[in-house]
């Protein structure tokens, strides 16, 4: 919801987008994709849920296991993450210089219309 709530009202928007329009959305996409990998990957929990009710036996606590997958997919995600950062720091930061064929290689989709000044 604080995605949605965040990224269509600039979606919808007729006008030209920038880089800190999707930010407060790229945020909550990060937490949705921590969640989302927990569930995936993660069995168990470390704690009760919540405290038992009157007539409820407290059972024995189970340790979260944690596969070697998760560990091996949270670290390719981390690298593509990583990667895409770096590779669009020039565009996005002004990090350093970048010419026009290395500007045309970053454009991924068609609809995406970059203007600039050399």
């Amino acid at each position: 919801m604080g995605w949605a709530l965040h990224y269509f009202p600039f979606f919808l928007m007729g006008r030209a987008l920038f880089l800190h329009h999707y930010m407060p959305a790229l945020v909550f996409s990060y937490m949705i994709l921590a969640a989302v990998h927990a569930f995936i990957f993660v069995e168990g929990v470390d704690g009760p849920i919540s405290d038992p009710g009157p007539g409820m036996r407290l059972r024995p606590l189970r340790r979260a296991v944690v596969p070697a997958m998760a560990y091996a997919t949270a670290a390719v995600l981390m690298v593509v993450h990583l990667a895409s950062f770096l590779y669009f720091a020039p565009l996005s930061y002004g990090t350093s210089a970048i010419d026009v064929q290395g500007l045309a290689n970053r454009k991924f989709l068609s609809q995406w219309e970059f203007h600039f000044a050399k």
